[in-house]
């Protein structure tokens, strides 16, 4: 009885070490990062999102899974064809300003997020609150 009692303990503590060590090779898989960051007057600051090696991720994804984190929180607009963000840390978009995107310097409009831009570890995010122009509707002509 005693012999059984001592193999299960052994047991025990052998599925219990393996556990730990492969939990610990799993989070070391994911050594790549994704760097985003993020500036407007009230705060300067860079966010981490981990990715394996040569994986490309759908960057409205990778925010929506960080804002899902509130690191940093962020809020979004989505219609039917465009995804815009609304809110990052409080500060929200007005009329005169506005979250705009960019990758590797390009500007990505709510359209091509909505439609989905694949993003790696060596891509460049940034993400700026800049004067923008809204208008609504169509302009018509004046005869």
């Amino acid at each position: 009885m005693i012999r059984i009692f001592i193999h299960f303990i052994l047991l025990f503590i052998m599925i219990h070490l393996g556990f730990c060590t492969s939990e610990t090779v799993k989070n070391d898989s994911y050594r790549n990062k994704i760097l985003i960051h993020v500036s407007c007057d009230d705060f300067d600051d860079s966010f981490e999102y981990p990715i394996y090696p040569s994986e490309k991720k759908d960057l409205l994804a990778v925010l929506a899974d960080l804002s899902i984190k509130e690191n940093p929180s962020i809020r979004f607009i989505s219609t039917n064809q465009t995804e815009e963000i609304m809110e990052i840390n409080g500060r929200r978009t007005s009329w005169k300003e506005g979250w705009n995107i960019y990758v590797n310097g390009e500007r990505i409009s709510p359209k091509e997020l909505k439609r989905g831009i694949r993003i790696g570890e060596k891509d460049k995010i940034k993400i700026n609150l800049e004067n923008v122009e809204r208008v609504f509707g169509k302009p018509t002509k004046h005869e």
